[in-house]
């Protein structure tokens, strides 16, 4: 056991004792007697249970995994071996999150600066495929002018063996814990969406620990409250399944907030947003569309194609389920297009393009003149990369035309014109279910038959 002015490592000085708050291990003042240092701590495990130490261990290997990363409470050195096992780490003047919620909450842009850190902080440990599995104020460490995650103990690691990851128990913390994890397999699955819930329940605690004063000037933004609702969902599938979905809306809560609205959030975060709504709760806000297709037109050429190279199919899936204004729609074709016949990109995403395009010319809310364009943005892609599988697709939204809307009809037929190619001369005119579709590919056909004689002069002189 250590106790002060006891030397550890053949190194470290325990000047006093620290804290006893953590869950598995206690904390003391340490200096280094090699090398002047900023103020230490050192953190051993308090627990005489084997378990309890190997996750002490594991946690100890993750942190050291992640040492360099400024959002990650580091390690300076470490004893595994040793009985107890321990690690020394910087000292974070301001102790937890939980003892600095009236700091945080004088002001909104205190809160937001707050909300953005920890979401950075979480998000490394899900860009390195680990999920922290016990997110609470008392976790995030403050000091050293910045705001770092620690106690890992709990983590999950993708395709870790581990015993203690691998195991269906419950852990965490009561109040903090996701609703799955009190059901068998919940805890060992955890995933995105669980940190995400309890993200959402230290996002909560933050905003109720509002003095009444800055409550009086500002009052909460429903629009944040509504976003932290969403994070903290009861069923995960209706939560955010991705911080960086999260971040998106919160940001656009916080602009409303600050009357912000004239800086882009970007758009390709509200992109995300608006997917990730799709993907979990099949729900759309015309709110986060009109927002979408604002922005979209705020950018010029290069950011657009770089942004329609971007879009995924949900988007053009939600799209064809929206009254998107026919004005905001060209806008959106025409770069489409453009960046089908300008931009570069793999042969395989003329198919992608294809049936993104398709999703508008089936759409219900689109009207006839923008669904042929659709088409023939398919078109032009398919041409242009000679994909049979985009060519395919091309085909079969021409043959399901009907003359019951027939600018639909009279676009996809110029289309056919503009875009002369084998796979339209493929097509059988019997398959085309519209008279004025069918009459244009056997005239294409015709005219591109080297079998059949055309009079290039009058053939009846005078």
């Amino acid at each position: 056991m250590f106790k002060n002015g006891q030397i550890v490592g053949n190194r470290y000085l325990i000047t006093d004792h620290c804290s006893s708050d953590g869950g598995m291990g206690e904390l003391f003042f340490v200096e280094d007697i090699l090398v002047e240092s900023k103020k230490l701590v050192l953190k051993y495990c308090k627990h005489s249970d084997e378990e309890i130490k190997n996750r002490f261990r594991r946690e100890v290997r993750v942190m050291e995994g992640l040492n360099g990363n400024f959002y990650i409470a580091p390690i300076v050195y470490s004893d595994l071996t040793n009985n107890p096992p321990y690690f020394v780490m910087p000292y974070y003047e301001h102790g937890d999150l939980s003892k600095n919620l009236k700091l945080i909450c004088k002001s909104l842009e205190s809160v937001e600066f707050c909300f953005n850190r920890m979401l950075d902080c979480v998000e490394v440990l899900h860009e390195k495929g680990i999920f922290h599995r016990d997110i609470k104020p008392q976790n995030f460490l403050v000091g050293n002018q910045t705001i770092v995650i620690s106690d890992l103990g709990l983590c999950t690691q993708q395709n870790s063996e581990t015993a203690f990851t691998r195991s269906s128990s419950a852990f965490g913390t009561q109040g903090y814990m996701p609703p799955e994890f009190q059901f068998e397999g919940g805890f060992k699955d955890a995933n995105a969406a669980s940190d995400i819930f309890m993200l959402g329940v230290t996002f909560f605690e933050i905003l109720a620990n509002i003095n009444q004063s800055l409550t009086n000037r500002y009052s909460l933004p429903p629009k944040l409250l509504d976003t932290i609702n969403i994070a903290r969902a009861v069923d995960q599938s209706q939560r955010f399944q991705s911080i960086k979905s999260f971040r998106a809306s919160l940001t656009i809560a916080f602009d409303i907030a600050f009357g912000r609205m004239s800086k882009s959030v970007g758009i390709f975060g509200i992109h995300q947003m608006i997917t990730d709504r799709w993907s979990s709760q099949q729900s759309i806000s015309l709110d986060e569309i009109s927002l979408f297709f604002n922005e979209f037109e705020k950018l010029n050429y290069e950011d657009s194609q770089r942004a329609c190279l971007s879009f995924t199919r949900e988007l053009f899936e939600i799209i064809s389920f929206t009254q998107v204004p026919v004005s905001a729609l060209q806008h959106f074709l025409k770069s489409y297009r453009a960046m089908a016949s300008d931009s570069e990109y793999p042969w395989s995403f003329a198919e992608e393009i294809a049936n993104n395009m398709k999703y508008l010319f089936n759409s219900s809310y689109i009207i006839g003149t923008l669904k042929a364009e659709a088409l023939n943005i398919a078109i032009i892609a398919s041409i242009k990369q000679n994909r049979f599988a985009a060519m395919d697709t091309c085909s079969t939204m021409i043959k399901s035309v009907t003359d019951n809307d027939m600018d639909l009809a009279h676009g996809v037929a110029n289309a056919i014109v503009q875009n002369r190619h084998f796979f339209i001369e493929s097509i059988d005119p019997l398959e085309c279910r519209s008279g004025l579709i069918r009459q244009t590919i056997q005239r294409f056909n015709t005219e591109n038959d080297p079998s059949i004689y055309r009079f290039t002069q009058n053939p009846f002189p005078r």
